[in-house]
């Protein structure tokens, strides 16, 4: 009833069940004698249809938000999204493509380090060139976009070296400007990822997009592999990146000392 005692009644029981996710639906009656049910309402000539759309009509200002949030991810079928470029593949296959990770493993001393500089190699390579990148095929750079390189693991010595080694493999005798390479071993690791973060956002604008990330340690942007919470976070954070930036993310993560498994939550 919408009359004034319905009305009090009826917020008093939404107040008494809230805990329960219950809600009232008002009718548009003018809550006298003659107008405040819901027979009222179907007397005045509303049909099944009309109630249906007043409803409709309240859960779409009750989701508003979510209904807002989920507009810019609906699916239009006329409409369809670019193809993602294909970054790293082999033989025609894609491995690596804009807007998806790319994560390598292996157990210690296994070449993970040696298997990402080939990577790197091929994305940096001069244009017109091939380069052996380990049977992997990078996508050309021709338009010159920022190559990314954060390393979390390894001494800025050794990494000094392995940018040495991935040069020349690649036939270049310096680093082109758009290719960053840095260490960030001597860094928190909340500053690990928000330094990652923040720069992708400054060379996407400088160098016209991102070609290329690679994080060789994923599991030093977290405190621990284990935590699941943290895991998914950080997960999905570089998901996002990737999605925003339009480029491929190639992390490396360790498996467990003496087994075949990846490292706690974030390798499942």
């Amino acid at each position: 009833d919408v009359d004034s005692t319905g009305l009090k009644s009826s917020a008093k029981r939404e107040e008494e069940l809230k805990e329960y996710g219950v809600k009232r639906l008002l009718l548009p009656l003018a809550g006298t004698k003659t107008e405040k049910d819901v027979s009222d309402y179907f007397m005045l000539g509303n049909s099944h249809e009309d109630l249906i759309k007043l409803f409709l009509d309240y859960l779409e200002t009750l989701y508003s938000e979510t209904m807002s949030a989920l507009k810019s991810c609906e699916v239009d079928f006329n409409n369809p999204p670019p193809i993602a470029q294909m970054i790293v593949s082999v033989n025609d296959v894609p491995l690596g493509t804009q807007g998806n990770l790319l994560c390598i493993t292996g157990g210690e001393g296994t070449g993970k380090s040696n298997y990402v500089a080939a990577l790197i190699a091929g994305a940096i390579r001069p244009t017109g060139t091939d380069v052996d990148a380990l049977g992997v095929t990078l996508h050309e750079n021709g338009r010159n976009k920022a190559v990314l390189f954060y390393d979390t693991e390894q001494s800025e010595v050794q990494l000094y070296k392995n940018i040495s080694n991935l040069l020349r493999r690649c036939g270049r005798e310096a680093m082109p400007e758009w290719f960053k390479a840095y260490c960030l071993t001597g860094m928190s690791r909340k500053e690990r990822l928000l330094s990652i973060i923040q720069s992708l956002d400054k060379y996407h604008y400088q160098y016209g997009g991102v070609h290329l990330v690679v994080i060789d340690g994923i599991a030093d942007l977290i405190k621990c592999a284990n935590d699941e919470a943290e895991s998914i976070a950080v997960v999905e954070e570089l998901y996002r990146l990737a999605g925003i930036y339009k480029t491929c993310i190639v992390t490396v993560l360790h498996f467990i000392p003496n087994g075949l498994k990846l490292r706690g939550h974030l390798g499942s």
